[in-house]
């Protein structure tokens, strides 16, 4: 954040005012930079680099950011004096970051080409609502870190390099979904009072490599199916409950896969761990590829009252194990068709 003695208050030429609206970047062949203060009191400064004009539009508590003329070589910057609202943003071609470390955005984003980064404080609506995240454009990968998201639905032609947020919650009755190519990593990370859960489902198309490379969560993967038409390298969780990992498996499946048949095509899940030994930290969810690597649950157990089988579904499994109340259930290089491991309403099976 910035004081009146930052960079705010240094822009002597700029008289601090309430606006309706302020245009900035490239305006009439001269670049400018905007100040203006929002309803609340908070003091924003708006900054484009490279090709393209902007207009923020007095919104509510915020503004309404609107772009035109970009490329990907122009930047967004944004700072405020204060935690500051972008009540909705959008841009008619591409643009190469976006940068509002003190910026929530309450409403839609839409990008009207690609977009190469973005870091922002939040993306979530305060009436409850889901915001649409939509970037048009193909083929350059988008690494995005925002802190704190909820009820978001994103949807991109782009692959996605990074997504690093320190929660994800899904708080409406609205699934919240990422719709991409792919991702190579996902983190969450937590913090002071943030668990670090990831509440969002993933539909990830692309196919013959890795959809998604890596999945690092602080806290529990919670409510979400992540359905992979590709391989999924690694996943590491502190729990997973009503959930599911499919790598390459027919859409239509619900709940474990039957057979060998339901999965579309050759695809792997390389690692998957559950970090924490507390009681039932995997409970009524799946994963399932043709071919695992190493899998440990932890401990298993369902909350729900009449409990569906849930677990684990491969081909092949080359290393597996279960804690148990006595020594854990193990198993390398499993290929047998079966069941091998159950408990309760959780079954661990090679299909045939």
């Amino acid at each position: 954040m910035l004081s009146g003695s930052g960079a705010i208050g240094a822009r002597a030429g700029l008289a601090a005012r309430d606006a309706f609206s302020v245009d900035f970047g490239l305006v009439n062949g001269r670049r400018r930079t905007a100040f203006a203060s929002a309803p609340d009191g908070t003091r924003f400064l708006f900054t484009l680099f490279g090709a393209g004009t902007g207009r923020a539009v007095a919104d509510g508590d915020g503004f309404a950011v609107s772009l035109s003329g970009t490329t990907p070589r122009s930047s967004l910057s944004v700072f405020t004096d204060n935690f500051g609202l972008i009540t909705t943003l959008s841009t008619d071609s591409s643009i190469g970051s976006i940068s509002a470390p003190d910026c929530s955005i309450g409403g839609d984003v839409s990008i009207g080409g690609t977009l190469r980064s973005a870091f922002l404080l939040g993306l979530s609506s305060e009436a409850g609502n889901t915001i649409h995240f939509d970037i048009a454009g193909a083929g350059v990968a988008t690494n995005l870190q925002i802190a704190l998201v909820s009820d978001v639905t994103l949807t991109t032609a782009s692959p996605i390099s990074q997504l690093r947020v320190r929660r994800w919650a899904d708080l409406n009755s609205e699934p919240d979904v990422i719709n991409a190519p792919s991702i190579g990593q996902i983190r969450a990370t937590g913090g002071r009072r943030v668990t670090g859960s990831f509440e969002a489902d993933l539909h990830l198309t692309a196919v013959g490599g890795a959809s998604l490379g890596r999945m690092i969560l602080a806290g529990g993967l919670n409510g979400a199916i992540i359905d992979a038409a590709g391989s999924v390298g690694t996943v590491s969780v502190s729990a997973m409950h009503d959930s599911a990992i499919y790598a390459g498996v027919n859409p239509v499946v619900i709940g474990l896969p039957a057979s060998a048949g339901d999965f579309d095509a050759p695809a792997s899940i390389g690692s998957f761990l559950v970090r924490s030994t507390s009681p039932a930290v995997f409970s009524d969810s799946v994963i399932a590829a043709s071919s695992m690597g190493s899998v440990d649950v932890s401990r298993v157990g369902s909350n729900a009252a009449s409990p569906s089988p849930f677990g684990v579904a491969a081909i092949s499994v080359r290393r597996y194990r279960r804690l148990t109340g006595g020594r854990a259930v193990v198993g390398r290089n499993v290929t047998q068709v079966g069941v091998f491991d159950s408990q309760g309403s959780y079954l661990a099976e090679i299909l045939g």
